[in-house]
């Protein structure tokens, strides 16, 4: 008899771990397939054991990680996409006056002189639009140098201030 009530008192233990332990595993498992299914706005919402609390904690933590880093790069890849068609305008005029003085379509010096002043102009654009893209690489990626100086703000708003008005003055 108190075989069967330890057998009994036993399976009941083990039921109860048993739930305790495989309610947050499958907490964590289905997350798991959530991000998996790239769905990574659904968060776990388990209260119970403080250890499997913390391990959803910091599942729920990875996967905004995630998700904030996936919207990062669908800017930045927009970003990327804009510029990239802002570069093609330039590109396709410097082809074009390229061409058309391979092809001798300048019948005087002058004219050619002007293509080539246009093209070399085209490629001054791409230039520019090419040190944007850098410097918006760089903004995003974190990898911008900061040059930091302490000024003194009183003195630097008076010189700002002084610059501008002899600018407005020299214009009377």
């Amino acid at each position: 008899l108190c075989v069967i009530i330890l057998l009994f008192v036993s399976l009941l233990f083990t039921k109860k771990l048993t739930h305790y332990i495989t309610k947050p595993l499958n907490e964590l498992t289905d997350g798991a397939s959530r991000v998996k299914s790239s769905n990574l706005s659904q968060k776990i919402t388990y209260k119970g054991l403080h250890e499997f609390e913390t391990a959803c904690e910091n599942f729920n933590e990875m996967q905004k990680h995630i998700l904030d880093e996936q919207t990062k790069n669908h800017k930045y890849e927009n970003m990327v996409a804009s510029i990239s068609h802002d570069l093609r305008t330039p590109l396709t005029a410097i082809q074009g006056t390229l061409k058309g003085l391979i092809d001798n379509i300048a019948p005087t010096p002058e004219i050619k002189n002007k293509f080539l002043t246009t093209a070399y102009n085209r490629s001054l654009d791409m230039e520019h639009l090419i040190e944007k893209l850098f410097f918006f690489s760089k903004m995003e990626t974190g990898n911008m140098p900061l040059n930091l100086q302490n000024i003194n703000l009183p003195n630097f708003v008076e010189h700002y201030i002084n610059t501008k008005r002899d600018l407005y003055s020299d214009d009377n």
